[in-house]
């Protein structure tokens, strides 16, 4: 039946290609049908959920007059529980929605200058003093963050290996399964993507406006 399989789906748009390797009508319908109909919702699934991410000022370079309303985000220090471990130095922006989905954290020399993804959902701001802190984060676990860099091509297999070192900071996570990479959601995981500032919430607002 494989054989078929393969041999039928090459000969998909045909109207007879069930008859060209054998199959009856009701075979088709019974057997191969199925398959081409999941076939065709799973890539549409995908083209709908190609999760496209821009760093802020490539999506838009005027951010911060049009959308920050003349603040900044960049060089605000990231605080873990026990420690300074970097400063933003950028966001990650879904193309999709126009809404933001990470931080981009260089944590410096204390690991030669890597470059990390901090899910925004996460943060805590304090404007006043240009601070963002990471309830319950450690210096290791950002050691054990996956780097990001300029060249990297960030995919669900990579955002997943991101998602796994935060998930222990969330009492209510659920398992690593979410992140399944063909069928993997932002909306599936609030706690990570949605943001709980009101001031960086209007910025999103914004930035959705403004893209509108």
């Amino acid at each position: 039946m494989r054989l078929r399989i393969t041999a039928l789906k090459s000969e998909m748009n045909s109207q007879n290609a069930y008859k060209s390797v054998g199959l009856t009508n009701t075979a088709y319908e019974r057997e191969i049908q199925p398959l081409s109909q999941f076939l065709i919702k799973f890539n549409s699934f995908n083209r709908r959920n190609n999760m496209i991410l821009y760093k802020l000022d490539e999506y838009n370079p005027n951010y911060t007059n049009e959308i920050f309303n003349g603040n900044d985000i960049k060089n605000f220090d990231v605080y873990a529980d026990d420690a300074r471990v970097g400063s933003v130095v950028n966001i990650l922006v879904d193309e999709n929605d126009a809404r933001f989905r990470y931080f981009i954290i260089d944590t410096g020399f204390w690991i030669f200058d890597k470059q990390v993804l901090l899910p925004v959902g996460l943060a805590r701001l304090d404007y006043d003093n240009k601070h963002l802190f990471v309830s319950k984060l450690t210096k290791e676990q950002v050691k054990n963050l996956p780097e990001f860099s300029e060249s990297l091509a960030i995919d669900n297999e990579y955002e997943e290996r991101v998602r796994g070192v935060y998930r222990p900071l969330v009492p209510s996570a659920m398992s690593g399964i979410l992140g399944t990479p063909a069928f993997y959601n932002y909306t599936m995981e609030p706690y990570f993507y949605e943001m709980n500032d009101p001031n960086f919430r209007t910025y999103e607002e914004n930035l959705r406006n403004k893209r509108n």
